[in-house]
């Protein structure tokens, strides 16, 4: 479960691109494969630890949503502050058809979601790739506060209180999502399902579009390509796929409010990337993996500083790796692996 660029890690000089190629495809789903294998292992073994469960469901959910955003962050080269619209519009589109309209179903909650955070990226995407660099920013910025300021004074949405609700019932091969390590096995599939679908779509042709309009926009214009279609199609995309991420959001927490379209969660998804190492899926999801697992770490702990402990001041610690990573490893914790197996490779070829 790996990118092409993994094949610095197992590289022979001796052998052709091509078979390079391949052996790095093996191991990448090699490793994959044992990532997953883990994945379910660990609530089998470990059923009493609840927390240790919604702790790795919680990060799987987040891995998701960083997913998304890397599709058009690191593959098409978009700095959006508005990706928590959607992760929101797709947490209130489960919440309310649950508490709202009172419609109880697990998969029609979950097409909510996605249909809703789907035509919001649309709209929004639509105005938005017309401009670019900073104005794009701060219009994807701005429209994300204008839905989070809507969220925070309607009371269908439930103002700034947010709206409780209880889990739609739904069983699955007569097992009941309603339990924990059932919707944590649910939630491994969802990503399962979004990774492997976002690889097919990032070696495809469209994704290597993608590619050329992070690189060069210009050139991808001059030779036919209409790039701001290709944007608005990777737009949607990562959208739906955010909707995914706020609707199994919503439905594990049972809660949605409008903190989950609020823009700090368009600047942790960006610090998630960025951590792990942008352009790679690997890194989203190991971004992901890092800034939840510090985060829960962190705010558990009970060490004094001063007249505060440091779970007080988790932002600040978090601020600080984030600086240490931004100078010292600029390609995140992926890119720092890779440069890391490729200077002991050309150490143990000089001896």
């Amino acid at each position: 479960m790996s990118e092409s660029q993994t094949e610095v890690a197992v590289k022979n000089p001796a052998l052709p691109p091509q078979a390079n190629r391949r052996i790095a495809f093996k191991w990448s789903w090699l490793w994959g494969g044992l990532v997953v294998l883990a994945l379910v292992i660990y609530p089998l073994v470990n059923s009493a630890d609840t927390y240790g469960i919604n702790l790795l469901t919680q990060i799987l959910i987040a891995a998701i949503f960083a997913l998304s955003y890397d599709l058009i962050f690191g593959y098409t080269g978009l700095l959006s502050f508005g990706q928590a619209s959607y992760y929101g519009l797709g947490a209130f589109g489960a919440g309310l058809l649950v508490s709202r309209f009172e419609i109880s179903n697990f998969w029609l909650s979950l097409l909510v979601a996605i249909a809703i955070a789907s035509v919001g990226a649309l709209i929004l995407g639509f105005f938005s790739i017309r401009t670019s660099g900073v104005y794009f920013m701060m219009l994807t910025l701005a429209l994300a506060q204008m839905l989070f300021s809507i969220a925070f004074k309607w009371e269908f949405t439930g103002s700034s209180d947010g709206v409780p609700f209880t889990r739609p019932e739904f069983s699955l091969f007569g097992v009941s999502l309603k339990e924990l390590t059932p919707f944590y096995f649910f939630v491994v599939a969802c990503f399962i399902l979004c990774f492997i679908g976002l690889t097919v779509v990032i070696r495809s042709p469209f994704g290597q579009v993608l590619k050329g309009i992070r690189d060069n926009e210009e050139r991808m214009t001059a030779v036919g390509y209409q790039t701001r279609n290709f944007k608005l199609v990777a737009f949607v995309l990562a959208g739906a796929i955010a909707g995914l991420a706020g609707g199994l959001n919503a439905l594990f927490t049972g809660f949605v409010g409008a903190n989950s379209l609020n823009w700090i969660n368009s600047g942790a998804v960006l610090v998630m990337v960025l951590l792990g190492g942008k352009g790679t899926l690997v890194g989203s999801v190991v971004g992901a993996f890092f800034v939840i697992y510090i985060q829960s770490l962190i705010q558990g702990s009970t060490i004094p500083i001063g007249n505060y402990t440091l779970a007080d001041r988790w932002l600040t610690v978090l601020g600080l790796i984030f600086m240490i990573f931004v100078l010292f490893a600029p390609n995140g914790i992926v890119g720092l692996g890779k440069s890391m197996v490729r200077r002991v490779k050309e150490w143990q070829q000089k001896r």
